[in-house]
């Protein structure tokens, strides 16, 4: 039986036009934890334990140094990069709406579709 992936997701911070009160933080938090509670393995066990948090601290404290961290805005760039840095056992995603400029884009070619490399390219 496949083991069942502990992910964190961590809604805090914000970033551009976009602020915490209008909701759309918490939306997308609640569709990623739907998501991934839904996930199965091809047995029809769910693939995660998933859990939203106010913030990283929490999620650290939860997922014992094993699993996946996700964080919903750009905002908290700085705090997924520190975490991906210290805490390597655990697999850290930023979810944003804007491609950082000038760094490098890192995309995995083998799980796109056309839409995602078009955007992923030409913005």
């Amino acid at each position: 039986m496949p083991m069942q992936i502990k992910v964190a997701i961590v809604n805090e911070g914000e970033w551009g036009s976009v602020k915490r009160e209008e909701g759309t933080y918490d939306t997308f938090a609640s569709d990623l934890e739907k998501y991934l509670t839904e996930a199965t393995w091809s047995d029809g066990d769910k693939r995660a334990k998933v859990k939203v948090v106010k913030n990283s601290e929490e999620a650290l404290s939860w997922l014992q140094n094993a699993g996946a961290m996700i964080f919903v805005t750009r905002g908290m760039l700085w705090k997924a990069k520190e975490i991906a840095q210290k805490h390597r056992h655990i697999r850290v995603v930023l979810f944003t709406g804007l491609i950082p400029e000038r760094e490098v884009i890192f995309a995995e070619k083998g799980y796109l579709n056309r839409e995602q490399i078009v955007a992923i390219v030409l913005g």
